[in-house]
């Protein structure tokens, strides 16, 4: 174990355990996590090339410590690596050491303060809003997702208000020791990302949201103007009404990219039926369109959803992972059906088939293809559970040009989980 990863365990153990000890004031919970996830990638659209195989490690350690009745301090140490990835200079090794330890979480969080209700957490945490088809945490990557920064909760039994800033690019730094050249002025082309996000939960199972998020990348590659400062107004609600399940959502997005004005929408909606708990669990349909810019549009109208949880939506296959970078700008049309099994009570299987296409025309074609996906999911126990899935792409007329492939892809994985 390398010196950086021993003296990050042995302090959040040491101070942990010195909390605990502190007559009975401190309450300590621990939580844990080894997952192990083997991939096999044949995303090429070439049925004759050999697929890509690779095995994911992430080990994560958390402690959530509270001192007293309303103050909690949260964190969490994360390992994340391939196996096999251990070099020493150029050759691999099975003693060297890549130093992949890093702090997942490590914010403190306050209840009650100065009012009943209004809490406030900061340092490093995660942000999860909604389904996470706008904010969300993207527990699928093998590092997930964390912001730096406060947020502010009012709260009650029924609904919560945020307001949160956090900082997700700094380029000014600390100096040791102060000079007329270490601390002059300099221009911060650093980025903020904060919002104001309400939401309401009904005793019927129904929940409605609304939400107005703001993007600033300060760099200024036009002089004069930020590189972007983007607003995302929305409103997220679902629920189920007797055995019909529904959710949908709404966002635009608007402001200034280099000087050119946005003006960009998502629309997304779903609806479903509810069998029961075994057997033919649910059936369910939906479908969401992001905007997509126009071949003749000097002006920026690709819908980006920057902080999503994009795996859990576009496909399983991650063609569609960061919209609108996948798509060119145009943007993205996805009709799906979905069918969910339970074999027994501690397993379940989802059936997803999905067609895409663009939004808006790129080279006077918007076909992407059909993806169709199988995960199924069983629970050993409590501290166990095992996920494969399988996948295949059928390629139209876009996806052929731009990965110069013809052929069906495919993609596959079997994930092993052990949690406390």
């Amino acid at each position: 174990m390398s010196t950086l990863r021993s003296r990050l365990m042995f302090g959040l153990i040491f101070f942990g355990s010195v909390l605990s000890l502190r007559a009975g004031e401190s309450v300590l919970r621990w939580t844990g996590e080894v997952r192990v996830r083997s991939e096999l990638d044949g995303r090429d659209f070439r049925s004759h090339t050999p697929a890509n195989a690779y095995t994911l490690l992430r080990t994560r350690l958390g402690v959530e410590i509270s001192p007293m009745e309303n103050v909690h301090v949260f964190m969490t140490i994360q390992d994340a690596r391939v196996f096999g990835e251990e070099r020493s200079g150029s050759a691999f090794s099975t003693i060297a050491n890549t130093k992949n330890v890093d702090l997942l979480l490590g914010y403190a969080r306050i209840d009650d303060l100065f009012a009943d209700g209004l809490s406030m957490s900061v340092g490093r945490m995660g942000l999860s809003y909604g389904n996470e088809r706008m904010i969300g945490t993207v527990d699928w990557n093998n590092v997930g997702r964390a912001f730096d920064g406060v947020l502010f909760r009012l709260s009650d039994d029924a609904s919560a208000v945020d307001l949160f800033v956090t900082s997700i690019g700094e380029t000014n730094v600390p100096v040791n020791v102060a000079t007329p050249l270490t601390v002059a002025s300099a221009s911060d082309s650093g980025g903020l990302f904060s919002g104001l996000y309400y939401s309401l939960r009904t005793e019927s199972q129904r929940q409605y949201d609304v939400y107005l998020l703001h993007e600033w990348d300060r760099r200024q590659s036009t002089p004069g103007d930020f590189d972007m400062s983007r607003f995302t107004a929305g409103t997220f609600l679902r629920g189920v009404f007797d055995q019909v399940r529904y959710e949908g959502e709404f966002a635009f997005q608007f402001g200034t990219r280099q000087g050119d004005n946005i003006a960009a929408y998502l629309l997304s909606g779903s609806i479903g039926y509810i069998f029961g708990q075994e057997g033919v669990a649910s059936v369910g349909m939906g479908f969401d369109y992001l905007s997509g810019t126009p071949l003749s549009s000097s002006d920026p109208s690709s819908f980006e959803p920057a902080f999503h949880t994009g795996h859990k939506f576009y496909g399983f296959m991650d063609y569609f992972i960061s919209i609108p970078t996948n798509t060119f700008g145009r943007g993205l049309q996805d009709m799906y059906v979905e069918l969910l099994l339970k074999p027994f009570a501690a397993s379940s299987i989802v059936v997803r088939a999905h067609n895409f296409m663009l939004a808006e025309p790129w080279s006077g074609q918007r076909d992407l293809g059909q993806e169709l996906d199988v995960v199924g999911i069983f629970d050993y126990n409590e501290h166990v559970a095992f996920e494969a899935g399988a996948s295949t792409f059928i390629p139209a007329t876009v996806m052929r040009a731009w990965f110069n492939g013809a052929d069906a892809a495919w993609w596959g994985y079997l994930t092993t989980r052990v949690w406390f």
